[in-house]
């Protein structure tokens, strides 16, 4: 089917997976990136956030044309402003991985045994976050197919549900990098230790967005 026919027949859902598929896109070199990050491998790194900023390019084009074709609420599934939250937090997921691997370019990052577990333990949360979230998104045929209503309404929120944990797995370990970072702060320059605080943050921005994206689906289901 023709994306616009889809979208004018009022079912955004299709095109907002392939918006979402985009977005994924653009989160799946962050093991790679870590790899590069965790072998101070600056001409790999650069290469690595070229090819980001080229999948979040690629996203924007598909949200681009997914809001400037939205037809009118009235012939929406869901409500206008609950649909454009949804669109907004897939986008911000894609922007976290553009800013992340944009960020691992300033500078190669200092070391220590304790800090390459706990930041890989960060990124393995973050792209389970991605991946719960993705998953959850890709349930949206099957909801629509049941009027968001009974046994695949529940099983959907139960997906919702457990994007929130994953966000909170990932949190968890951000929380404890940062305190990390802390403790040790007497051994690392300014430079590495604000650069060490920035590339954390935005690690743990990806998995927020998907906590964001999680509440608003869950709309879909609880504003009707």
């Amino acid at each position: 089917m023709d994306p616009l026919k889809s979208l004018l027949r009022g079912n955004p859902f299709r095109e907002l997976q392939e918006f979402m598929r985009a977005v994924v896109e653009t989160t799946s070199s962050i093991p790679e990136l870590v790899d590069a990050m965790s072998a101070c491998d600056m001409p790999r790194i650069e290469e690595i956030a070229e090819r980001v900023s080229e999948a979040e390019s690629k996203a924007d084009r598909s949200k681009n044309e997914l809001r400037n074709h939205l037809p009118s609420t009235l012939f929406l599934p869901v409500a206008r402003r609950d649909l454009l939250e949804v669109i907004t937090a897939m986008d911000d997921i894609a922007d976290a991985a553009e800013d992340l691997a944009v960020s691992a370019t300033m500078r190669a990052l200092v070391w220590n045994d304790a800090l390459r577990a706990n930041y890989r333990d960060l990124a393995d949360e973050v792209m389970k976050a991605v991946g719960c979230v993705a998953k959850t998104v890709e349930e949206l045929d099957d909801l629509t197919e049941a009027s968001f209503h009974g046994a695949e309404a529940e099983r959907f929120l139960k997906l919702v549900s457990a994007v929130g944990r994953s966000e909170e797995a990932a949190g968890e370990c951000e929380d404890t990098l940062r305190r990390q970072l802390y403790r040790s702060g007497e051994e690392w320059s300014t430079p590495d230790f604000v650069l060490w605080l920035e590339i954390t943050k935005r690690t743990g921005a990806v998995a927020s967005a998907t906590e964001r994206l999680g509440n608003g689906l869950r709309t879909f289901v609880t504003r009707r």
